[in-house]
């Protein structure tokens, strides 16, 4: 997989993630956990740590209450090679029990769980792993 499709899967990943909304007994959205901006601060393959490039860490994941989310560089002062990353938005839906599912149309991109301040992103078909906080 190319470097900046993976860049792009994952910064998807996250924003679906952050966008992901649960019901509380009351029956109104508590979105408060994952809606906001996250920024990626480390991965793990085949639960191996694994560095971030250097582009990735200019991305921020928002996460939208109504459902979509969507990465965007943090700043205008990004090296030339990052500004060549292409960012879609995708959608979030609740999944099971305290995890989200983050889509490109119909296909599953991959799982966000919020845990405290972190986000924990599983990309589908892949043994990445992906961790955010919330950012500043």
């Amino acid at each position: 997989m190319s470097k900046v499709k993976t860049i792009a899967l994952s910064c998807i990943a996250f924003v679906l993630l952050l966008a992901c909304s649960t019901d509380n007994e009351d029956g109104n959205n508590t979105n408060n956990a994952i809606v906001g901006d996250w920024v990626l601060v480390s991965r793990t393959v085949s639960e191996i740590d694994v560095a971030l490039d250097e582009c990735e860490t200019f991305v921020v994941l928002t996460i939208q209450e109504n459902q979509t989310l969507f990465s965007q560089f943090n700043t205008t002062a990004i090296p030339e090679k990052c500004e060549t990353l292409a960012f879609f938005q995708l959608t979030w839906e609740k999944g099971t029990g305290n995890q989200y599912n983050v889509n490109l149309g119909n296909t599953l991109v991959s799982t966000i769980e919020p845990s405290g301040n972190q986000l924990i992103e599983r990309v589908a078909d892949n043994d990445w792993v992906n961790f955010y906080e919330r950012a500043e």
